[in-house]
């Protein structure tokens, strides 16, 4: 009858005894005619409008996966640098131990670094350094 089903359900349910009596067929295909056209018309727009909302929503939706994987990839990469394995810990142990572990390496670096500059700033004292100029002269250096 019409150019979709969706359109010839609408037709039995309004014109239950005669829904062909709608419209009026051409050599080009069917031409909608009385007061029905206005309905059908607005049908059909609102059917294209959800079909693109939903094509726009699936698009956001492959859109957000991507950022997802992308986002997982680039995690498994700082923890693959934190533990220094090429990202064989978080594959075995998942990503909530590992990223648990990683607090706890990068807790440990801090440390050691904090306590490496510690030494250093200690060494300069107990060598009488300032800067990089030494604060005593050697011998040789005092007789010129």
């Amino acid at each position: 009858m019409s150019d979709t089903p969706e359109t010839d359900r609408f037709l039995k349910e309004f014109y239950p005894e005669h829904p062909e009596a709608a419209w009026v067929r051409t050599q080009l295909g069917v031409t909608y005619e009385g007061p029905l056209e206005q309905i059908l018309k607005r049908l059909e727009r609102e059917r294209d409008d959800a079909l693109s909302q939903i094509f726009q929503a699936e698009c956001r939706a492959e859109r957000f996966c991507q950022e997802r994987d992308e986002a997982r990839r680039e995690l498994g990469e700082i923890l693959a640098v934190i533990h220094r394995d090429g990202g064989h810990y978080t594959d075995k142990h998942g990503i909530s131990k590992s990223v648990a572990d990683a607090h706890a390496t990068w807790a440990d670096v801090v440390r050691e670094r904090d306590e490496a500059r510690e030494l250093a700033d200690q060494w300069r004292k107990e060598s009488n350094w300032i800067g990089n100029e030494p604060t005593y002269k050697f011998p040789w250096e005092a007789a010129k």
